[in-house]
């Protein structure tokens, strides 16, 4: 202690009986230890102090949970009786039935929020929490309403097949319809998409596609149609008859002409002209013929007119 009276306390004393002295201390020095020692006195323990009792927590309601990209988020809450949580175990199940666990998640606090990761894209899942503390576990909760993650994103490619110009991918989860064919060719009708670069016509443009994998597909192309509509005359006559037609429009030069007869006599020209005549040789004299013409454009497309009529 400091001053010339006053009082000290004494602490870090095991329980037991104790009794003080004292000495004086200035400037000048320290003086002797006082002769005659205080009263004796006694030391007790402190006594320690109880705790207050802790209960186990009640049930939390049911969580509210929000889909993610792979993911729920849970929200979660203390119930209405028990103890206060300390934290909570999350878990989510697959489907509505609770059959599989897909994962779990902590919340520590008495309430808050966290994520189950990872989830899979496209299916449904419930969720229920546990409340915890130093007491003990709740009871599981009621089951969270179902909610059904979005299915992943998949991208179809469109390929030109031989046509020309771009056309940019499209991204989907779900059933969309295909963007509008983009791609053209010279000569040649766009006529919807093909799984494969030969294959049959599988999708048309603008239709619906599920978007359920990654894909490629393939512009089909096809003749397109005529303009217009033939005209084909053919005379009663001998061995030789002369065929003469007119063709309708076409959006590739016509290159070549064949004339045939309905016994199987043939003539072909060459002519870019989408009218003109075949002399068709070997015909029985007098049969009673009729004939049909079928033109080539420079694009490779065949067409073939109905029968002749007789002039």
């Amino acid at each position: 202690m400091t001053g010339a009276s006053g009082f000290c306390v004494v602490t870090g004393l095991t329980p037991g009986s104790y009794w003080a002295r004292s000495r004086a201390t200035n400037t000048a020095g320290t003086s002797l230890w006082n002769m005659q020692g205080s009263e004796l006195v006694s030391v007790t323990a402190t006594p320690a102090t109880s705790s207050s009792t802790v209960s186990v927590p009640g049930t939390p309601p049911a969580p509210t949970v929000v889909a993610g990209t792979a993911k729920v988020t849970a929200t979660v809450a203390a119930g209405t009786s028990g103890g206060a949580p300390a934290s909570y175990t999350v878990t989510a199940y697959t489907g509505t039935g609770m059959e599989t666990v897909a994962g779990t998640c902590t919340v520590a606090g008495s309430s808050g929020f966290c994520e189950v990761t990872p989830l899979t894209a496209g299916s449904t899942y419930t969720v229920k929490a546990v409340a915890k503390n130093t007491a003990g576990d709740s009871g599981a909760s009621d089951a969270s309403s179902p909610v059904t993650l979005a299915a992943t994103l998949r991208t179809v490619t469109f390929n030109a097949n031989g046509g020309e110009n771009t056309m940019g991918d499209q991204t989907a989860n779900q059933l969309t319809p295909l963007k509008a064919n983009e791609f053209t060719k010279t000569g040649f009708a766009f006529d919807g998409w093909a799984t494969t670069s030969t294959g049959d016509k599988a999708y048309g443009n603008g239709d619906n596609y599920s978007f359920g994998e990654n894909a490629t597909l393939y512009a089909r192309w096809v003749c397109p149609a005529l303009s217009g509509s033939w005209t084909v005359a053919a005379a009663v006559g001998g061995v030789i008859r002369m065929v003469v037609f007119s063709a309708p429009t076409t959006t590739s030069s016509w290159t070549t002409f064949k004339a045939t007869a309905n016994s199987g006599q043939s003539a072909t020209i060459s002519t870019s002209s989408s009218s003109g005549s075949i002399q068709v040789r070997g015909l029985v004299k007098k049969a009673n013929n009729t004939f049909t013409v079928t033109g080539t454009t420079a694009n490779g497309c065949s067409y073939t007119s109905q029968n002749s009529t007789t002039p």
